[in-house]
C-alpha cells in the first residue's frame, strides 16, 4: 500500500515561487529575441516571438494567481509586493523574492524598449507611406516661397 505524500505550505510555495523564476527567465528570452527580431526586420520570427511571449505572460500570470491562492491578500496588509515579500521571507525565500523581482523589472524595462522600437518602426512606416502619397500642387508666391492654399487676409479693423 502506498503512503500519500503532503507537501508542506513552504515546499508549495517554494516550488511556486521557483517556476515563476524560470517563466520569467523564458520571458526575458524571448523579450531579447522580439528585440532582436525587431532589429533584424524578421516579421516572421517576430510573428513566432510574440506568439510565445503571449503564452509565457499569461503562464506567469497564471502563476501568480496560484500565488495569491495560497496567501490571498487581505485588508489592511498593504500592497501585494509586500505582502509576496513578507510571506516569502516567512519562509526563507527571500532570496528567490529578490530574484523574481529583479527578473520582473528586467522583463519590464526590455517590454518597453521592445515597445519604443516598434513605435518608432511604426512611425517610420507611416512617414515612408505618407512620401509616397500624392502632394497636391503647389505654387510659389512672388517672393519665391510656397503660396499658402486659401488664406484669410485682413483689410481692415473695425
Amino acid at each position: 500500500m502506498t503512503q500519500a505524500t503532503h507537501t508542506s505550505p513552504t515546499e508549495t510555495l517554494a516550488e511556486l515561487v521557483t517556476a515563476q523564476i524560470a517563466c520569467a527567465l523564458h520571458l526575458r528570452g524571448l523579450l531579447m529575441e522580439e528585440h532582436q527580431a525587431l532589429n533584424d526586420n524578421n516579421l516572421d520570427h517576430l510573428t513566432e516571438v510574440c506568439a510565445a511571449k503571449l503564452k509565457a505572460a499569461r503562464q506567469l500570470e497564471t502563476l501568480g494567481s496560484r500565488f495569491e491562492q495560497i496567501r490571498p491578500l487581505r485588508a489592511g496588509d498593504g500592497s501585494a509586493a509586500a505582502v509576496a515579500e513578507s510571506t516569502l521571507a516567512a519562509a526563507g525565500l527571500s532570496a528567490h523574492w529578490a530574484q523574481l523581482s529583479a527578473l520582473a523589472r528586467e522583463c519590464r524595462d526590455q517590454n518597453r524598449s521592445n515597445g519604443a522600437l516598434l513605435d518608432t518602426r511604426a512611425s517610420q512606416a507611416r512617414n515612408s507611406l505618407a512620401a509616397l502619397q500624392p502632394m497636391p500642387a503647389s505654387s510659389y508666391g512672388r517672393h519665391g516661397h510656397p503660396g499658402t492654399a486659401y488664406t484669410a487676409r485682413v483689410h481692415g479693423h473695425a
